[in-house]
């Protein structure tokens, strides 16, 4: 089964060969899914400084958490939604030609951080571009 954790680990591996350091919001399932793929997780830390962003639905998001992917996001760093929250109410974005769908943890990223998100979309859509 392709998923968009996988689709994601895809696109970065293909498009941002020298990412290695991840800050993530994710399931701890999502998280391992990087994690087993070579990437390293970064802790809820300043001096831990990742070189993307992941943002994903998070059953085990806390406050802390969320704001400081929002504001590795002000530092510019780049950041990508893996996949749409078809609960919530979920974001569209246009960028270039594609469109993305953002969960409610990305739009509170994209607000906070006031930029749009890099990647593509949830391979689901077809904007994914593996």
């Amino acid at each position: 089964m392709y998923t968009t954790p996988i689709a994601t680990i895809d696109y970065i591996r293909k498009n941002f060969p020298d990412v290695k350091k991840l800050f993530m919001l994710g399931t701890p399932s999502m998280i391992g899914q990087f994690e087993k793929a070579g990437f390293v997780s970064c802790a809820d830390d300043p001096d831990d400084v990742p070189d993307m962003l992941i943002v994903a639905f998070d059953t085990t998001l806390v406050y802390s958490r969320l704001c400081r992917a929002t504001w590795w996001a002000k530092q510019g760093i780049p950041y990508m939604a893996t996949n749409p929250d078809w609960v919530s109410i979920s974001v569209m974005y246009m960028a270039n030609t594609s469109i993305f769908f953002q969960n409610r943890f990305a739009s509170e990223v994209h607000r906070g951080g006031f930029r749009q998100k890099t990647g593509q979309g949830d391979g689901q859509t077809g904007s994914y571009d593996a």
